[in-house]
């Protein structure tokens, strides 16, 4: 292993992005098995936003040196943030490939069964697979000019083949309707583009706007998500209302085909059966309401429990060389050299951080730290050899070009060349989790000025991997009211224009505010307390969830579950509009859009539940989340709770517009 390292040693030197390579027995002093040795690559800050493009060129020079046979029998694995996150980047991109194709296949069957036809179940798909191909074109033009995070694929995937569907589902089910009333496919087209059209502007709006204010966070995470969503979201509306009624029309001769295929399911459809459900639903309403209510409840329940934070197992990517590489530092006790806590010490202008006035404060932080037990080693000016006293530092800083000399590696390490700024590496102990070093991460800022020898004029920054987390935690939780009063605003402005009606929008936004909380308690209840964890592939709890998947989560399937109660209140006012009573009208706008919204929301379940089984963690959450969220809302809220609400309301549901005659605006 030690013949590898060191046949490697002069490629890592090489780069134009490596200031120096450290081996075992360097100022690292790092403890290794005897059959593993171990190189840590200083890189060079200039590099610092290069590093993961550097990585394939990187792994292929590697495995040129590997098969030379320098160490035969000897394998060298790459790892380190930069490395991960290129990892990531590349198991993003093949796992929403590799998940669109096993989402297709169950999406295509409940659509074949929706339609009782093949040829009009591939209209949807060809829009599901346009909408993500437009979305995924745009983002490489926008990828030029702005970063986007790594899991924006997972994302563009799992709303563009979702969205897509479901909108031309809507379309295609209202053309269908109006050819069995006898319309021709042109004025089919045209009344299927004014009214469910419409719709699909207002639902394509309302997850619009779930997805601005995403592009509106403080984190580059989210902020991606937004802007991926919203151009993904933009091509399935536009497609809907432009390309499938043209494609209806001028193949509406096909859509039936075959003929054996249609004739086998036509038993299967009908309104009878959902007729028979809204009519129980209105008559026991008050038992409907309660009963909804109750069983969405006891899944918001586990929110109680809930930890935010970086989960403890399973962030890293499965089955990357990056992640085998880590799994052999956590057995060498190794694990928290990977991502350490990094503290910035800066003296005032003019001074010098290693100062012999200032040495003492330094000295006392650093033996404070190690003897923290969540830490397992300190790294940094006054922590070169165990047992080094103070005069042996006051004596070593005291020349500093004498010093340069003996601990060339020191300086651009530990203390910069001016010595006005010192770097300590806090490495956490291999039993410490991320969301532990946070909580220290946070120690350290609240008193860091007293610890280091109470030299209030020493600037002390915090940084690192943990220290990343806990800003973009308390960035994203600061914006969080924001965001949600943007979205809700924005949503009940929408619907109040749509329905003229102001309990309409409060209901619609406290019901899908319940359907987020139920998918919020599945969330927690699965991942975090492990009930059931296995059968998502998890081998462990994760003991917490992270902040950007609850953020996601609310703001994308709050517009999703928005879709429902559009296509639901729509077709029931339409029915209220045209003469009939409340009873009747929720009866008849039931029983012809339960079947779409059940169709629907079982394409929505598959294409997200697919990506519940990624090898990302946050894609796994997220599509764990998204179709918890759509299941709980397509099913209890939108057919059980929304129809018995209305009966309940009667003529209140419609205030302060009231009925207006059919074609009236």
């Amino acid at each position: 292993a030690r013949q590898l390292a060191a046949g490697l040693t002069p490629v890592l030197r090489a780069q134009d992005f490596v200031a120096d390579v450290l081996d075992g027995d360097s100022v690292l002093a790092l403890r290794q098995p005897e059959h593993r040795a171990v190189l840590v690559a200083m890189s060079r800050p200039e590099y610092s936003d290069e590093l993961t493009s550097k990585v394939k060129d990187l792994r292929t020079q590697i495995g040129t040196v590997v098969a030379s046979g320098v160490a035969e029998g000897c394998r060298a694995l790459l790892t380190g943030e930069p490395v991960l996150e290129s990892d990531v980047q590349q198991i993003a991109v093949d796992d929403a490939h590799r998940l669109e194709r096993v989402a297709l296949v169950p999406a295509a069957v409940i659509l074949i069964y929706a339609f009782g036809s093949l040829g009009a179940a591939l209209v949807p798909i060809l829009t599901g697979v346009l909408a993500l191909l437009l979305a995924v074109g745009g983002l490489a033009q926008v990828a030029e000019h702005v970063p986007l995070a790594v899991f924006v694929m997972p994302v563009v995937s799992m709303i563009g083949l979702g969205a897509g569907i479901d909108y031309s589902l809507l379309v295609t089910t209202r053309f269908r309707e109006a050819r069995a009333r006898g319309d021709s496919p042109s004025d089919a087209a045209v009344q299927t583009t004014a009214t469910a059209g419409r719709t699909v502007l207002v639902s394509g709006l309302c997850v619009a706007f779930g997805f601005g204010a995403l592009s509106l966070t403080p984190t580059s995470e989210t902020r991606s998500v937004g802007l991926a969503g919203l151009m993904v979201v933009s091509a399935a509306v536009l497609l809907s209302v432009t390309l499938v009624p043209a494609i209806l029309a001028t193949t509406a001769q096909w859509l039936d085909r075959p003929v054996w295929l249609s004739a086998r399911l036509a038993r299967w459809h009908g309104l009878g059966v959902w007729e028979r459900w809204g009519t129980v639903i209105v008559r026991h309403r008050w038992w409907a309401l309660l009963g909804g209510l109750a069983v969405v409840g006891l899944l918001v329940l586990p929110i109680s429990q809930l930890e935010v934070g970086v989960p403890k197992q399973g962030w890293f990517p499965e089955g990357a060389e990056s992640t085998e590489a880590t799994a052999l530092l956590t057995g060498a006790n190794l694990e928290g050299e990977l991502l350490p806590i990094e503290v910035i010490v800066r003296a005032p202008e003019g001074d010098r951080v290693v100062s012999v006035n200032r040495l003492r404060g330094l000295k006392r932080f650093a033996d404070s730290l190690a003897a923290d037990p969540r830490v397992a080693r300190v790294r940094g000016p006054v922590s070169l050899r165990s047992g080094m006293s103070l005069l042996g530092y006051a004596a070593l800083y005291g020349d500093l070009d004498a010093a340069r000399e003996r601990q060339p590696e020191l300086f651009g390490t530990f203390v910069s060349d001016d010595a006005a700024t010192g770097r300590f590496q806090i490495i956490l102990g291999d039993t410490t989790s991320l969301s532990t070093g946070m909580e220290l991460v946070r120690e350290l800022r609240a008193q860091a000025a007293s610890q280091v020898g109470g030299q209030a004029d020493l600037e002390v920054l915090v940084g690192g991997f943990a220290a990343a987390q806990v800003d973009e935690e308390a960035a994203l939780k600061g914006a969080f009211p924001s965001m949600v009063a943007l979205i809700l605003g924005a949503t009940g402005l929408m619907l109040f224009l749509m329905l003229r009606s102001l309990l309409m929008p409060v209901k619609a936004i406290l019901l899908n505010a319940l359907s987020v909380a139920g998918a919020f308690g599945l969330l927690v209840l699965v991942f975090q307390l492990g009930v059931g964890h296995r059968l998502v592939g998890l081998a462990y709890p994760t003991e917490a969830l992270f902040i950007h998947v609850l953020v996601m989560v609310f703001a994308i399937s709050f517009g999703l579950s928005m879709d429902y109660e559009v296509f639901l209140i729509a077709r029931i006012k339409e029915r209220y509009e045209a003469g009939r009573d409340d009873a009747t009208a929720t009866i008849e706008g039931l029983s012809h859009t339960a079947g779409v919204i059940t169709n629907a929301a079982a394409i929505m379940v598959v294409v997200f539940g697919s990506f519940a089984f990624s090898k990302i963690l946050m894609a796994r959450l997220l599509g764990f989340g998204l179709a918890a969220a759509v299941l709980i809302d397509a099913t209890i809220v939108r057919l059980v709770i929304v129809p018995a609400f209305m009966r309940i309301a009667g003529k209140w549901n419609w205030w302060p517009g009231g009925r207006r005659v059919q074609g009236e605006g």
